[in-house]
């Protein structure tokens, strides 16, 4: 059996780099209609920026909530990563006290990323062009050192303390983690922060009152330039978003604005 494809916005959580991904799901041919149902106004530019940050917002907002509810697993693991990246932070500090260490693994590392393929080649050689030799290896390990304190922070970790009270204290700062949480209002509030950054671009493009649109039964649709852009810059990523759920997204908007 076939398993069933991911919804695009589901696929952009792990995209590599999501404004190229956003440009090629939402093309030059959509983005005229968009500029169409904007007005004379909207120039391409702007409206192909407005789309990275209404759709950025979706999939930003998504990854907010949790897949799966957090468990005592998710504290040892965090705790294992915190212990692991202070290793390597570590060892990293080791090299530079050895010899020319730190030297010659900085010049593989550069020599191995000059084709520039993927984004972190690309990462690499732009940071090579832009600080000194020395500070390649220090700026990965500073990143290391982050991710360590986040884990840490994130699992209470502390020298000394007892495992089983840090162990359940994580458990419920993430409380909110492991209550079920109701698919509708998740939905709800996703589309909601991609309105409200709709909604910051319409008055800035000049595109007219930002309404819900009237509901014509005989042609089973929305009818208003705002609802009909949000729909079709969002039916895109997540084909469960009807004109409906965005009429009533921009009358809460309005109503709280």
């Amino acid at each position: 059996m076939e398993s069933k494809p991911k919804e695009v916005w589901k696929r952009l959580l792990e995209s590599k780099d999501i404004n190229a991904d956003i440009d090629r799901i939402f093309d030059d041919q959509k983005l005229r209609e968009l500029q169409a149902i904007i007005g004379p106004n909207a120039r391409k530019w702007s409206v192909r920026r407005a789309t990275h940050s209404i759709i950025g917002t979706y999939v930003w907002t998504r990854f907010f909530f949790p897949d799966r509810p957090a468990g005592e697993a998710e504290w040892s693991r965090m705790v294992r990563f915190a212990e692991a990246a202070e290793r390597f932070s570590r060892e990293v500090s080791g090299l530079k006290r050895n010899g020319n260490a730190d030297k010659r693994l900085v010049i593989e590392l550069l020599d191995r990323t000059q084709k520039r393929e993927t984004p972190q080649e690309e990462a690499i050689f732009e940071l090579s062009r832009t600080s000194g030799p020395n500070y390649i290896l220090a700026h990965i390990q500073q990143l290391v050192d982050q991710l360590s304190i986040s884990a840490r922070r994130n699992a209470s970790v502390a020298s000394g303390a007892h495992e089983e009270e840090l162990r359940q204290d994580y458990l419920s700062k993430a409380g909110w983690l492991t209550e079920t949480t109701d698919k509708r209002n998740v939905d709800k509030f996703c589309l909601n922060e991609a309105i409200k950054r709709l909604a910051k671009f319409w008055r800035i493009a000049g595109g007219g009152s930002f309404s819900a649109g009237k509901y014509y039964p005989e042609q089973a649709q929305f009818i208003g330039s705002s609802n009909q852009a949000a729909h079709l810059i969002l039916r895109e990523i997540d084909p469960n978003i009807t004109q409906r759920k965005i009429a009533t997204a921009i009358r809460d908007h309005n109503e709280r604005s």
